[in-house]
């Protein structure tokens, strides 16, 4: 649609599509359009939300939704293997201490599970090099940048976890969709994930609200985000433009109305309660954590952890399923060969993300 200029007055995006969108001039510049009368919430929005629908100082969208990754735990299994569910690990040291204690249940539990495949796998070490406060690609945008100590660190704890605790299970080759399974069905204790992971486990999985806790990401530093957005379709007329943000503004953007509307969500059999969306700051934050309390459908102390220790997002890297692809390599040579070279695995990705990145 891009292409043929030929999509709607106002579409939908990921957070990762801008570059995409300007490259085919598709988006309508909106900074002129977007202030505090139009949007009267615009200064409670997180700036990093708002950071990553700008470019060159220009806004081209606005956002419905955003998430950070925590880490995710099934409560039941911490507490069979005397483990606080509310103090869930916030080291990578302490994960694989957990992970150990979780595996040590026996009857085919792991302890902490990582995907490898689909792409899935580099998404993930990207999120472990985030949490250390390391990088994919350097600032330059041109070169790898995670062939370093950090990222050392990853595939040897990885492949101790996998190799010498045996605290990570026997099946990988895993992508999305295999880890929250397991979880669901009490065969794992830990993964990294996005909040909306814990709707998706009940609503399509049968599991229970109440199994179900997260942290903040182990580590700390940094947290990979996403999220999704709308842009309005570049040289629409004004009015057109002017109608579009008026109605993100309710639909999106309000407390208390549309999509935060937490009163209906739940009249509408909906799940209330889950830590994101939420890009609100100061006073919209407060109230609108209020009215998810008030209208829960699911025990939102769950997850105190992860809403009381915020981490800084940090954005996807440029060509970032490219990159994931190569990275996939890594992560599963690491899971499932216990004589793999993790030296040469890194220096082998590190040479082909160099390559993707001269491409750009």
């Amino acid at each position: 649609m891009l292409k043929a200029r030929s999509q709607p007055d106002v579409f939908y995006t990921y957070f990762t599509d801008l570059p995409q969108v300007l490259a085919h001039d598709g988006a309508e510049d909106i900074t002129a359009y977007v202030n505090d009368r139009t949007v009267p919430l615009l200064d409670d929005i997180d700036p990093d939300v708002l950071g990553t629908l700008k470019h060159d100082g220009k806004l081209y969208g606005l956002p419905t939704s955003n998430y950070t990754m925590g880490l995710l735990i099934n409560r039941r299994l911490f507490e069979r293997a005397g483990l606080d569910p509310d103090d869930p690990p916030k080291t990578w040291e302490e994960v694989r201490a957990a992970a150990r204690k979780i595996a040590a249940l026996g009857d085919g539990i792991a302890g902490f599970g990582e995907y490898s495949a689909g792409n899935t796998g580099g998404w993930h070490f990207t999120a472990q090099m985030y949490s250390l406060g390391g990088d994919i690609v350097d600032e330059t945008g041109r070169k790898a940048a995670f062939n370093d100590e950090l990222g050392k660190r990853i595939v040897e704890n990885l492949h101790a976890m996998r190799w010498q605790d045996d605290s990570m299970g026997k099946t990988q080759l895993l992508k999305w969709g295999d880890l929250q399974k397991q979880m669901a069905t009490d065969k794992l204790g830990m993964f990294l994930a996005a909040p909306d992971d814990i709707a998706y486990m009940v609503q399509q999985l049968g599991a229970e609200y109440e199994n179900f806790g997260m942290g903040p990401i182990p580590g700390g530093r940094n947290t990979l985000a996403g999220g999704n957005a709308y842009m309005i379709k570049k040289g629409i007329p004004d009015d057109k433009v002017k109608a579009a943000i008026a109605w993100l503004n309710f639909k999106n953007l309000t407390v208390g109305k549309g999509q935060f509307d937490w009163a209906r969500t739940k009249a509408d059999g909906l799940p209330v309660g889950v830590p994101q969306p939420n890009f609100w700051q100061g006073g919209s934050k407060e109230k609108d954590d209020a009215a998810r309390v008030e209208h829960a459908t699911m025990p939102v102390a769950n997850f105190k952890a992860f809403m009381d220790n915020p981490v800084p997002g940090k954005a996807e890297p440029p060509k970032a399923q490219e990159i994931y692809k190569v990275l996939d390599n890594v992560m599963s040579a690491v899971l499932t060969n216990e004589d793999a070279d993790l030296d040469k695995l890194l220096d082998t990705a590190e040479d082909q993300v160099d390559q993707v990145l001269a491409g750009q």
